[in-house]
């Protein structure tokens, strides 16, 4: 039978996580064949989550949206470290409008240090694309509460009162920073 044919596919597919998003489609087409569905859906978030740039990700991002209906509350969320890498990776790939929307969506939807580090990123956003002063103003009226957020709003608003040639106040930041 053809579940049986894919069952046996995915066992011999699931000797080592695929490195790359097509292989990741294979798994997931493969599991979503054999029946499962759970299992598919976790794929295809590797493909859309870690891959964003990738050609395969507008198909995973549709079949994940078929996923969640068809699964209803079985539906694995995707962690928070996962969504938060998605954005991350727009910004390495220097789509930083489409990073900064993301990272202001998971700003509001995240939950402790995942949601702070999102908000100063989504800061961080705006000074990649060269709004210096909306970036400055934005991180400064941030207040993380998680010190590794903290530092990192720190770095971005030393970087944007550099750009904005406020020495004194760049000078302030980084000896911040350092303590």
């Amino acid at each position: 039978s053809l579940s049986g044919r894919a069952t046996e596919a995915l066992a011999l597919l699931s000797t080592a996580p695929p490195a790359t998003a097509s292989g990741w489609m294979l798994l997931a087409q493969v599991a979503e064949r054999a029946g499962e569905l759970v299992r598919a859906a976790r794929a295809y978030q590797h493909v859309y989550y870690e891959f964003p740039t990738a050609a395969e990700q507008a198909t995973a991002l549709a079949e994940l949206n078929g996923l969640r209906a068809r699964l209803g509350p079985r539906y694995p969320q995707p962690p928070p470290e996962m969504r938060l890498g998605r954005a991350d990776r727009l910004t390495d790939a220097g789509q930083h409008r489409l990073a900064r929307a993301e990272y202001r969506t998971l700003s509001l939807r995240l939950q402790g240090l995942a949601r702070e580090q999102a908000a100063v990123r989504a800061g961080a956003s705006d000074y990649h694309l060269n709004r210096n002063t909306a970036a400055y103003k934005y991180l400064q009226a941030l207040r993380p509460v998680q010190p590794e957020a903290a530092a990192e709003r720190l770095y971005h608003l030393a970087a944007c009162a550099r750009r904005l040639k406020r020495r004194e106040e760049f000078t302030r930041l980084v000896t911040g920073l350092g303590d």
